[in-house]
C-alpha cells in the first residue's frame, strides 16, 4: 500500500511540475484598418445617383481586418455595418455609406464598405469613427478585455 501511495504522489507531483512549466500562449491581435481610393471597377459598382458630379476621388474603400488568437467565445465584437453607416451618416447629417460587407468568425472580422467622402479631410473620416471599438474578450486567466479604438488604426492612401 505504502508502494502505490509513494507512486501516486511521485506521479501527482510530476503532473502539477509539468503545468506550472507549461507555456501559455499569450494573446496576439492584429488590426488593419485603411481607407483607400477606389479602383476603377471598384467605382463602376457605386451607385451615385442624387450626388452632383461625383468623380471617382469623391468616394473611399474602408476596410477593417482584425485576427486574433486564443480567443474565447463568443468571440471578437466590432461594429455591426448598422453601427459604421449611422455613424459616418450622423458625422455631417449627409449619406455618405454607400455599401458594404462583413465576414465575422470567433477569431477573426473584416468588414468593407465604401463612403462618399467628398468634402471629409481624413481627421474628419477618424472624428466620425472615433467612438467605435472592436472588443477582444477576456481570457480566463487573467480577465481583462482588450477594447482597440479602430480609428487609432486608420492608414489612408491617396494614389491610385
Amino acid at each position: 500500500m505504502k508502494r502505490v501511495m509513494s507512486f501516486s504522489m511521485c506521479l501527482l507531483m510530476i503532473c502539477v511540475l509539468l503545468l506550472a512549466c507549461g507555456k501559455k500562449q499569450e494573446l496576439e491581435v492584429s488590426i488593419e484598418a485603411s481607407v483607400l481610393p477606389l479602383t476603377d471597377e471598384q467605382y463602376e459598382e457605386v451607385g451615385t445617383s442624387g450626388l452632383e458630379n461625383p468623380v471617382k476621388e469623391d468616394f473611399r474603400k474602408v476596410t477593417v481586418h482584425v485576427e486574433a488568437n486564443q480567443i474565447p467565445e463568443p468571440g471578437i465584437e466590432a461594429p455591426s455595418m448598422e453601427e459604421w453607416k449611422h455613424y459616418i451618416n450622423a458625422y455631417d447629417r449627409t449619406d455618405r455609406m454607400l455599401y458594404g460587407n462583413f465576414t465575422n468568425t470567433p477569431a477573426s472580422h473584416t468588414s468593407e464598405f465604401v463612403i462618399y467622402s467628398k468634402g471629409l479631410s481624413e481627421e474628419d473620416i477618424k472624428k466620425a469613427f472615433s467612438t467605435l471599438t472592436i472588443k477582444i474578450p477576456a481570457d480566463s486567466e487573467n480577465g481583462q478585455s482588450g477594447v482597440y479604438y479602430v480609428s487609432d488604426y486608420f492608414v489612408f492612401d491617396h494614389t491610385d
